[in-house]
């Protein structure tokens, strides 16, 4: 792209729940780095810098003439802190489409906090937030203190926990309960690989699910055009 250089990356459906199947509906989708899966290694920064660079500049307005629904875009609280790609962000002309989501990532008490202060303000400046990987680690509920979420997404690692630890399955329960008392906020569960997920994904109060199950049964409705 650009350059004629390759950029891999992927959208992964986020889909609405119905009642049924028949009347699933498309959400949004989330943009990824790496044609199976985000790169595990993050730094140097600059790396990203460029990421997110053909993201806004290139893939993004694309996506959005081409595809409906709101597009999910990923920051760590250091890459959100970095004044370019802050920058970046703010120039965006897609904002009601845009929803800026934030991954966990180790950054400390005071980091997180400013992180949560950028994010606050670029909601206020139109954008929508998310909080990813809730039930991942320690931050996740801290997170979702910081900001006022649109949407709340539970880890997949919690879920597949959840196929057979009644624990596990309380606390995906507790947070969609938890969710809905917030009132403002959408449940998301991650990583719905199988039918059984779809269903307990369902039964603990997601609002809407993603994972790999949508590449095994391709949704029709909102798709690309």
């Amino acid at each position: 792209m650009g350059s004629g250089k390759v950029v891999p990356y992927r959208a992964e459906a986020i889909v609405a729940f119905p009642s049924d199947w028949a009347g699933e509906r498309l959400l949004g989708r989330e943009l990824l780095r790496g044609a199976v899966q985000a790169p595990r290694v993050w730094r140097p920064q600059g790396n990203w810098q460029r990421w997110y660079r053909v993201v806004f500049e290139q893939i993004l307005p694309v996506h959005v003439l081409r595809c409906s629904g709101l597009v999910f875009i990923n920051f760590f609280s250091d890459q959100i802190l970095d004044p370019m790609i802050q920058g970046l962000v703010r120039r965006c002309p897609f904002r009601d489409r845009v929803v800026l989501e934030w991954v966990e990532r180790p950054a400390g008490a005071r980091r997180l906090a400013r992180a949560g202060g950028v994010f606050q303000g670029l909601r206020e400046e139109g954008f929508s937030l998310a909080i990813d990987d809730v039930g991942a680690g320690a931050d996740g509920l801290g997170r979702w203190a910081l900001v006022q979420a649109d949407f709340v997404k539970a880890s997949g690692h919690l879920l597949h926990r959840a196929r057979a630890d009644v624990g596990a399955r309380a606390v995906l329960r507790s947070l969609g309960h938890a969710i809905r008392d917030e009132g403002h906020a959408r449940y998301i569960v991650e990583w719905v690989e199988r039918w059984d997920d779809w269903w307990l994904a369902q039964e603990c109060g997601a609002d809407a699910w993603q994972g790999f199950l949508s590449r095994k049964r391709p949704v029709s409705a909102g798709g690309c055009e």
